[in-house]
């Protein structure tokens, strides 16, 4: 059954554009070698900016449960993504950073993510894309209104 998007709530229509956002994203950093989850990139990213951080540092700086951090460690650790190394001034902890192959596959993340941009936004001008992100971030600020600062940085945080 197709619907009428003109008869579509806003609702539905932002919860299609961002999967179809998300899954275009995701499909083409695919590979054969890695099995890529999207929640994985938070933790790619996290180290790509911070360098080196434990566990319990990339956990807190995600907002995540501990076990979720090493179950997704493990995987990427696995691929070849990131790799583990005992800390320099306190050899009990073990620093997690990105692997050569790490650092190339955040890179094609990047680049996934502006050919994504791209192809969602064809034939939309500059002047109507300062629009749409205006209204965006009115609609975000809308419904964030009642949380406090904390709860909406969580959620954030659990989207990705």
């Amino acid at each position: 059954m197709k619907c009428d998007s003109d008869q579509l709530p806003f609702e539905m229509l932002l919860r299609q554009i961002g999967h179809l956002y998300m899954q275009h994203s995701i499909r083409s950093i695919q590979n054969s070698d890695c099995e890529f989850r999207g929640g994985q990139a938070g933790i790619l990213f996290a180290l790509k900016r911070q360098k080196t951080m434990s566990q319990r540092e990339l956990a807190e700086a995600l907002r995540i449960k501990p076990p979720s951090v090493t179950a997704a460690i493990k995987k990427l650790e696995s691929s070849g993504l990131v790799m583990r190394q005992r800390d320099e001034n306190d050899q009990r902890v073990m620093k997690l950073q990105l692997t050569t192959e790490g650092e190339r596959y955040v890179e094609r993340i990047v680049q996934s993510i502006r050919e994504t941009e791209t192809l969602a936004m064809q034939n939309i001008s500059q002047e109507e894309k300062l629009f749409l992100r205006r209204l965006l971030i009115q609609i975000r600020d809308n419904l964030s209104k009642g949380y406090t600062e904390d709860e909406r940085q969580e959620d954030f945080h659990k989207m990705y």
